[in-house]
């Protein structure tokens, strides 16, 4: 997950743009995830995701490209 992180932030500063905006599931509820996990897992996944960007520098607010939505 890092070295795909880590990517898209490349891909951002290649292509000059100021930010990148990234999700981690967008439809977590939706039927078809039904079977991924509960709610819990799914908010432990997501800040789990986060801290990893947010460990490497690569989340806008400590100098990398990544706005998570």
């Amino acid at each position: 997950m890092l070295k795909y992180l880590r990517a898209v932030n490349t891909a951002a500063t290649t292509r000059h743009l100021n930010a990148i905006h990234v999700s981690c599931n967008h439809e977590p509820n939706a039927e078809i995830d039904a079977g991924k996990g509960s709610p819990a897992q799914f908010v432990a996944a997501w800040r789990h995701v986060y801290q990893l960007a947010a460990d490497a520098r690569l989340n806008a607010r400590t100098g990398g490209r990544l706005r998570w939505v």
